[in-house]
């Protein structure tokens, strides 16, 4: 544990997937950059060294680090490959949506609720020491958004001040709160594909749709099961996932209205303030070999976010995509960031592509922020999974 000075502190709970802990980095970096607040994380182990790279921005302040032990939201995941990686992907329309409904559960509510239990507690003891004025807490941090809404219920014998930090698009989050039922009719429901707005066509199709995912959040035997297990421990309140909007908790959003779906209506204690990016930082001088390949032409950024593994057929269907792009535009290469092994079917695809300074650069992580590629001005096109934060990214 990292420790520094308690006084006047923001601690920020966080998971740490980029796509969630890149936020909280990034309002934690205007902290410290206009304040003399001391700025705490706790997370899990993977996000420290990000920490590291944050607190080199701001030496004179340094940042506390607190570890929590127990699976992570990816690690949770792994353990159930087939309910939690494989069940984010799925062709669009309503039987395949009714298929995905059935993983939900899994891919919302990832950890066993030994696991659940035990980081809850870890946040609660890491509050307890610090005693912070402030708590920025990630609204998919279940465990830790759980912890802040008992303590503020009286767990704990000072008022949690805390703020909630959603990193997604407003309309996931407030879906259910549009006036005139909109999510049934105007609002495509989740995992189905559909248009925005909803055609007519398609509207009562829509409507079964949402009544089926209603189903799943109130009688999901694995939702059912925290919820008995949570009781059973003494937490008020109804599991996070399952309610996502309070009215008596303030959120922050990297939002605006214009980004999102037309006509929305956001309540007052939702703050979209736009997309909250930390900082491009140059990699010219730390990696001057990738530089240099970068710079040779203009570049498709493949990033398909922290949740996603393009494993098996998947990332072979990329694989032809990208050969095909290829084929056709003799100045463009691609950087593909693909968190699986390169098989030899994929090598059978892009060749020679591969190796040395060919068009197409493999890697499993990107050391480079992909705010730093984005406005690197080499990159043309931006290939995501529609995850948010990539989104907002590219629209930065």
């Amino acid at each position: 544990m990292t420790t520094v000075s308690k006084a006047k502190s923001i601690l920020f709970l966080t998971n740490s997937e980029h796509g969630q802990a890149q936020v909280h980095l990034a309002i934690a970096n205007e902290v410290l950059a206009s304040s003399d607040l001391q700025v705490h994380f706790a997370s899990f182990p993977d996000l420290h060294s990000r920490i590291r790279e944050l607190q080199k921005l701001h030496a004179s302040n340094p940042i506390g680090f607190h570890p929590i032990n127990g699976p992570s939201t990816t690690e949770a995941m792994a353990k159930n490959k087939v309910r939690g990686w494989m069940g984010l992907s799925h062709p669009c329309g309503v039987t395949h949506a009714v298929k995905a409904f059935t993983n939900l559960p899994y891919i919302l509510s990832p950890r066993e609720w030994e696991d659940y239990f035990a980081i809850y507690q870890r946040c609660a003891e890491i509050v307890k020491e610090m005693k912070p004025a402030m708590v920025v807490v990630d609204s998919h941090l279940n465990p830790g958004l759980d912890m802040c809404r008992n303590w503020a219920g009286g767990e704990g014998s000072e008022r949690l001040e805390y703020i909630v930090v959603n990193p997604i698009d407003l309309i996931h989050m407030l879906s259910m709160m549009q006036p005139w039922l909109g999510a049934f009719w105007k609002y495509p429901a989740f995992c189905s594909g559909f248009p925005l707005p909803v055609p007519w066509y398609l509207v009562l199709a829509n409507i079964y749709l949402q009544i089926r995912l209603i189903c799943v959040f109130f009688f999901a035997p694995r939702f059912r099961a925290i919820e008995r297990s949570r009781k059973l421990a003494g937490l008020e309140g109804r599991y996070p996932t399952l309610e996502s909007w309070r009215a008596d908790e303030e959120y922050l959003c990297p939002s605006l209205p214009e980004l999102e779906a037309p006509s929305i209506f956001v309540p007052r204690n939702v703050t979209a303030c736009g997309p909250i990016i930390v900082p491009a930082r140059g990699f010219a001088k730390s990696d001057p070999d990738f530089a240099g390949w970068l710079q040779r032409r203009l570049t498709i950024l493949i990033n398909l976010g922290s949740h996603i593994l393009s494993e098996g057929s998947d990332a072979v269907e990329l694989a032809k995509g990208i050969r095909v792009v290829l084929g056709r535009h003799q100045d463009l290469q691609v950087l593909w960031k693909l968190q699986s092994v390169v098989t030899d079917d994929l090598k059978a695809i892009l060749g020679a592509e591969l190796e040395g300074d060919g068009r197409v650069k493999v890697r499993s992580w990107l050391e480079t922020d992909p705010v730093s590629l984005l406005q690197s001005g080499h990159v043309i096109c931006s290939v995501h999974h529609g995850g948010a934060n990539s989104f907002y990214e590219a629209v930065e």
